[in-house]
């Protein structure tokens, strides 16, 4: 029985892998969005064009450009005419506009600072800045002096934060829709009655169909820790056996899900398309690209019955902050209770489908 076992899982390996163009997806693909989420993806504020409306006419008012120019957070793209001010706006040119008072005014006249809204939470922060910006130039008095500490990411790197989330996203897309394909290929192709009637069990079939794929995800997850530390220089503060039993629970979870899926499908689109409706509401619930304490609290609660928040929060915790296991138990009792529910549903459904 374990010679036809190790015979099959040979054959599924091979077959995953004898595809060259699927083989260079699985290696590059990674490697593309981790480069694409590290580089790309950010929220640090940066780059904000603005103009001046008419002329600066005194010289504090071109210290104030100066050193708002130079904070690496707004550019300035020169002087506009009122009437110029909307089309620059309608064509991209500028994101804020600043109209300073007459000089003949007093210096603590308001101003007027008009910002284009399309990117509303961008704006939100551009606000603030300016907000603090002008009180420091102002010197208006404040009741308390702050001294600030940032604890974990001291330079406020977006990256850091990002970076996770494409450990999260490959595992997901490459235990849930690839294995669901590969699982409903045989029964697409009409193989799967010829393996009905070889001594092969259900469990040793779903074994040697998920394993590639297991180990495929296992390899992918490796290369990302790797481009991470390498190219990214991303901080590992926790013992690195707590990712890797977070990657060892969420992919056993993932492959009940894929099972599932496959016994709901019958055909490899069908498949494909019930994966990704599936893998699309957990990762906006996640968190990775949204705050869960930004949702409404009906989302709140649903977000925490992901699994993939459980995952990403183990994932984040033990790169950023140096969480352990007792730290993160919570979310590990609920990856296992995850896993071992998706697997044992997805092997009762599996057998009942499949193996009457």
């Amino acid at each position: 029985m374990l010679r036809i076992l190790r015979a099959f899982l040979h054959k599924e390996i091979r077959e995953a892998l004898r595809d060259r163009r699927m083989a260079m997806i699985i290696v590059l693909a990674p490697i593309i969005q981790i480069v694409i989420f590290g580089y790309v993806v950010s929220t640090e504020l940066r780059n904000i064009r603005f103009a001046v409306v008419g002329q600066v006419q005194t010289t504090q008012q071109r210290q104030w450009l100066q050193d708002l120019a130079a904070s690496g957070t707004f550019e300035f793209q020169g002087w506009i005419a009122p009437q110029n001010l909307w089309r620059a706006f309608r064509r991209q040119q500028v994101t804020m506009a600043i109209a300073f008072p007459s000089p003949e005014l007093q210096t603590r006249q308001p101003f007027q600072v008009i910002l284009d809204g399309t990117d509303a939470n961008r704006i939100r922060f551009a606000i603030q800045y300016l907000q603090e910006f002008w009180r420091q130039k102002l010197r208006t008095p404040t009741p308390l002096q702050l001294r600030v500490r940032v604890l974990f990411n001291p330079g406020l790197e977006s990256r850091v934060y990002m970076v996770p989330g494409v450990l999260v996203m490959i595992i997901i897309l490459m235990t849930t829709v690839l294995t669901a394909v590969a699982v409903v290929r045989e029964k697409e192709v009409g193989t799967l009655e010829q393996i009905q009637v070889t001594p092969l069990t259900s469990f040793q079939f779903i074994l040697g169909k998920t394993t590639p794929f297991t180990l495929i995800a296992w390899m992918d997850a490796l290369l990302v820790l790797a481009v991470a530390r390498l190219l990214f220089h991303m901080p590992m503060r926790a013992l690195w056996l707590v990712p890797f039993v977070a990657i060892s629970l969420y992919i056993l979870g993932n492959v009940g899900i894929a099972l599932i899926v496959s016994t709901i499908s019958e055909t490899q689109t069908q498949a494909m398309m019930t994966g990704f409706f599936l893998i699309l509401p957990m990762l906006l619930l996640s968190g990775l690209f949204f705050p869960i304490a930004s949702m409404p609290p009906v989302f709140q609660k649903a977000a925490w019955l992901n699994p993939l928040t459980h995952f990403l929060l183990i994932i984040r915790s033990a790169f950023i902050k140096g969480a352990g296991f007792l730290d993160l138990a919570p979310s590990f009792l609920y990856l296992t209770v995850f896993a071992v529910l998706s697997f044992g549903v997805a092997m009762q459904a599996f057998r009942r489908a499949q193996f009457r």
